[in-house]
């Protein structure tokens, strides 16, 4: 490699200058190249140097071997890493929390030649620097020959920091270096540990975040870290302010707490975890029950439990004879056991017990709930047994005695009634023994023997249940309310009022009852907010009446409601999506709505209808009503939809003017990652969501994030469980992006245990074996910057989890 060239001329004394130099002025002047050659980069041996020169008519070669020894290359190596901010020590432990060394990596390594200049006038030229990066871990490893150098490491975003070393010929030299940030930081940092014992748990994660984003989303808001064998953490955060840190670890309750940090501050935090112990219990049947044909077998597993494969053995056994399993291996996450004891004999020195099991994959703190007995003192079988509500009947026969008759008709003769149930028409609910070897002299009804009765509370109590579904999803809808409202028949001004109030469940299941009577109207007003509010008028019901009724509430979402006050205003239309216009008209006084150029090429009406008479009997002549119509969209553009408010007959009649522009867009979701992937358990899986313009008109929408609550991850395991996001949730409205016609907006994010779990705030560890389908929904929230205002939902897919993978 050519370092340096050299001119000198030489001719004869008078044509050099004083200093001894080529004087340029002079003609024919021979030049003499001198070359100045680095043979340290260059292997030992021998080498051949040739030289070609023009002489103005041939070329003249000429060359010379040289040896060239320079000894053995050195090696200098060692690792970068970050300089551990501050040394704390714990004044309640007296233990050292060091933050581990977290590598640097793409960290610049230079080792610059040291020279040792002479009081020569030759000037030497520095060698450029040996360079290299360091890898993920922070290592690095430099090949250069023997001699001194000076070590530069160099990063954004920390200080610089050299050294300098000498290498013998053939040496191998470590070097390690240590970088400061140049900027300050708050330093969280503590211990996990068990709350009996206090032992530290080790591999647990301790997340903490901003409970308020910034304003600058560029600046990091979520910070995550493991605890090490002792169950010590230390966390750097970057961005003062306000934190909600959640420490968890699988088969512990997670504990979350908030705190504020300041630049510079440094803060100790310790997290007690509660070990989960799961156990169960069994509820029904208690001691002293009497069970007769089918009996709910319940039992209860405390609230803590993880989400994990459980199952049940259910057996039971007479006195002190061996257990009698009735079935092995029952999911405890279907409905009660309905066990038949038809086939059972009768007696009374019955015992039964659940013994609960887990899944063979798991161990450690399950191992010890395995063949718990769970039998709760002695019950009796007996298949004569009857459960009923009904009437307190008086019969005036034989000197008179009271009966009760059943709901359905059925006539019974109760041989031990209380005297304070003595009461003609009151309404009982009783649980009884037929007798069916005795015989008596009143010829009427069932014998039977009291086992418990009670007063019926309402007796006229009627019951409509049923569940809550999205119209355009038929999903079921979570935490809507449904209330069932009364009014007097003869009194249609009168206000409704609420007899009862349900909010759905998460399969949307609700049930309402209320005193029910002939002279009152019923109905069910059902609301959520983004769905349209649903009236349901109810039949005649009779006294304990069960309804069923489903309900399903139409998305505001899917239909953008529009009325006079949206006049000369602009909004935008996905293609998905109808728009629901209603004016108020009367035509009593001859004017009426009319379009003005109307394209129907653009927009559809798929309906027409005018609504909203008073009702009064006889009708109130000259009263207004309202005229709706429901459009469609056909194509991507900007539509201007006109109307005039006019009589026909008159050309310049216009009394008012209706104008709206309607941006229509055709705003597409879609969920990008390999199709039939197989992750091992507890696996971090990449997506990429995004949204596609494939209309002729620019969308303004809210920007997708989980954590704004504009977009929906819902993953159902092969268990049938919804896992969802549950990491945290910042109650603000979404930023506003603008989306050109055939453009995008990619979000790349990640499913992992962190953030992923269930309604009840338990996070799932993805360790389901099986196909998981996943699903989006992308929803873009109104807050007065006129953006679209709707939702939409991406295709399903799948991945697999497997046992088998090595993580």
């Amino acid at each position: 490699e050519w370092r340096k060239a050299t001119i000198l001329g030489i001719l004869n004394p008078s044509e050099m200058t004083l200093a001894g130099y080529l004087n340029p002025n002079m003609g024919n002047v021979v030049a003499i190249w001198e070359y100045r050659w680095n043979t340290r980069e260059v292997t030992n041996g021998e080498h051949l140097i040739g030289v070609r020169a023009w002489n103005g008519e041939v070329y003249v070669y000429k060359s010379v071997k040289i040896k060239v020894y320079n000894g053995e290359n050195s090696i200098i190596y060692g690792q970068v890493v970050e300089a551990a901010p501050i040394l704390v020590d714990s004044s309640e432990t007296g233990e050292s929390c060091i933050p581990p060394p977290r590598p640097i990596p793409h960290a610049r390594v230079a080792a610059y030649p040291i020279y040792h200049t002479t009081l020569s006038n030759d000037s030497t030229l520095p060698h450029p620097p040996y360079v290299t990066y360091t890898d993920e871990n922070g290592m690095y490893e430099l090949k250069l020959p023997s001699g001194g150098y000076r070590v530069e490491v160099t990063k954004e975003g920390y200080e610089k920091s050299s050294k300098s070393v000498y290498v013998k010929p053939g040496e191998v030299k470590k070097l390690n270096f240590e970088l400061r940030r140049v900027w300050s930081t708050a330093i969280l940092y503590g211990k996990v540990m068990e709350l009996s014992s206090g032992i530290g748990i080790p591999n647990a994660t301790v997340t903490a975040y901003l409970k308020y984003p910034p304003i600058d989303m560029s600046i990091p808001v979520r910070y995550t870290t493991k605890t090490d064998p002792q169950g010590r953490y230390v966390l750097e955060v970057f961005s003062p302010g306000e934190y909600v840190v959640k420490a968890f670890k699988k088969g512990y309750k997670p504990v979350r707490k908030e705190l504020m940090l300041q630049p510079h501050e440094v803060k100790r935090l310790v997290f007690r975890l509660q070990k989960i112990n799961p156990y169960i219990s069994l509820v029904c049947p208690n001691g002293g029950e009497r069970l007769s044909r089918i009996t709910n077998i319940y039992w209860k597993l405390n609230h803590l439990i993880p989400r994990i494969p459980l199952a049940v053995d259910i057996q039971y056994c007479y006195g002190k004879e061996g257990w009698v399993t009735i079935i092995r291996d029952y999911d405890t996450r279907k409905p009660p056991y309905r066990w038949d004891t038809t086939n059972v004999p009768d007696g009374d020195l019955y015992r039964m017990k659940v013994v609960l099991k887990g899944d063979p994959d798991f161990d450690g703190i399950y191992e010890k709930i395995l063949d718990e007995d769970t039998s709760d003192g002695v019950f009796t079988v007996c298949n004569g047994v009857i459960e009923d509500r009904g009437t307190v009947k008086y019969v005036d026969l034989e000197g008179g005695f009271y009966g009760i008759i059943s709901s359905s008709g059925k006539k019974y003769f109760p041989l031990n009634l209380p005297e304070e149930f003595y009461q003609d028409g009151l309404r009982v609910i009783f649980r009884a023994e037929i007798l069916k070897d005795y015989s008596g002299i009143y010829m009427w009804g069932t014998p039977i023997e009291i086992i418990k009765i009670e007063v019926e509370a309402n007796p006229y109590k009627s019951a409509i249940r049923g569940h809550v579904y999205d119209a355009d999803f038929c999903r079921p809808i979570t935490g809507a309310k449904v209330v069932l409202e009364k009014r007097e028949k003869d009194l249609p001004c009168q206000r409704w009022t609420a007899l009862s109030i349900y909010f759905t469940q998460r399969d949307g299941f609700y049930e309402v009852s209320a005193n029910m009577d002939e002279e009152s109207c019923y109905r069910l007003k059902v609301f959520k907010n983004g769905y349209r509010i649903y009236y349901y008028t109810l039949p005649h019901l009779e006294p304990n009446e069960e309804f069923l009724k489903d309900i399903y509430l139409i998305s505001q979402s899917k239909v953008i409601y529009v009325d006079e006050s949206y006049n000369g205003k602009d909004i935008y239309l996905n293609m998905n999506q109808y728009l629901n216009l209603t004016l108020v008209q009367n035509p009593s006084t001859g004017y009426r709505w009319d379009f003005v150029d109307f394209n129907e090429s653009i927009m559809e009406i798929v309906d027409h209808f005018c609504w909203g008479y008073p009702q009064h009997d006889p009708p109130i002549l000259g009263a207004s009503c309202n005229e709706t119509w429901i459009f469609k969209p056909l194509r991507s553009c900007d539509f201007e939809l006109k109307l005039k408010y006019w009589q026909p007959w008159e050309q310049n009649s216009t009394l008012k003017t209706f104008n709206l522009t309607i941006h229509i867009i055709d705003i597409h979701l879609d969920l990008t990652f390999p199709q039939g992937v197989r992750y091992p358990q507890n696996a971090s899986i990449p997506i990429i969501v995004s949204l596609e313009n494939r209309g002729n008109v620019a969308a303004l929408v809210s920007c997708p994030r989980l954590m704004f609550s504009s977009l929906y991850i819902y993953i159902t395991t092969p268990s049938g469980r919804e896992v969802k996001y549950i990491g945290p949730c910042v109650l603000t409205w979404p930023g506003t992006i603008t989306i050109p016609p055939g453009a995008g907006y990619l979000k790349n994010l990640t499913i992992s245990s962190d953030d992923f779990g269930f309604n009840d705030g338990t996070h799932y560890y993805f360790d389901e074996i099986g196909k998981h389908d996943v699903k989006v929904v992308y929803r873009s929230w109104g807050v007065g910057d006129n953006r679209w205002i709707g939702s939409i939902e991406s295709d399903g897919y799948s991945f697999y989890i497997e046992s088998d993978i090595p993580s």
